[in-house]
C-alpha cells in the first residue's frame, strides 16, 4: 500500500511540475516530463483546424509554443487532483491566469487532464478546456 500512495504522490509531482513549466513558457524543461510519442487529445477544440489528437511530445510543444507567443506565461495552477485505481492514472484540475497581447484581454480559463504515466512520464493528456473563453479573448468568430 505505500508503493501505490508514494507512486500517486510522484503523479501529482509530476504533472504540477509539468503543467506550471508549460504555463511558465519553459518548453525544453516541459517535454521532459513526456514520452516521445506521448499522445495529446483535446475533445473541445481550442482554436479552429488545431487537431483533436497530436501524437509526438514535440509536435505538440510546436503548435502550443506558438498558439501561446501571443500570451503572458499563462501561471497555471493545479486546483485538485482525482486519484485512479489504477496508479499509471490521474485526473487534475488546473486554472490558468495571462494576458493576450494584441487585445490587452485578460484570459483566465479551466481545464480537466486526464493523464496517463509509463513509468515516470507522461504517454497521454486528454484536455478539456472552454474553447469559448479563448475564441473570446483572441477574437475568433
Amino acid at each position: 500500500m505505500a508503493d501505490d500512495e508514494e507512486r500517486t504522490q510522484l503523479k501529482r509531482r509530476l504533472f504540477d511540475e509539468m503543467v506550471s513549466a508549460f504555463g511558465r513558457k519553459e518548453f525544453d524543461l516541459f517535454e521532459t516530463y513526456f514520452i516521445a510519442d506521448a499522445v495529446f487529445e483535446w475533445p473541445y477544440l481550442p482554436v479552429p483546424d488545431f487537431p483533436h489528437t497530436m501524437v509526438g511530445v514535440h509536435a505538440f510543444r510546436l503548435a502550443t509554443e506558438r498558439g501561446m507567443a501571443d500570451f503572458d506565461p499563462y501561471r497555471h495552477r493545479v486546483t485538485q487532483f482525482y486519484d485512479m485505481v489504477d496508479t499509471n492514472m490521474l485526473i487534475a484540475e488546473y486554472e490558468s491566469d495571462t494576458v493576450y497581447h494584441p487585445t490587452g484581454k485578460p484570459y483566465a480559463n479551466k481545464y480537466l487532464g486526464i493523464v496517463r504515466f509509463t513509468g515516470d512520464k507522461i504517454s497521454y493528456w486528454k484536455e478539456y478546456i472552454n474553447p469559448m473563453l479563448i475564441k473570446d479573448v483572441m477574437g475568433i468568430l
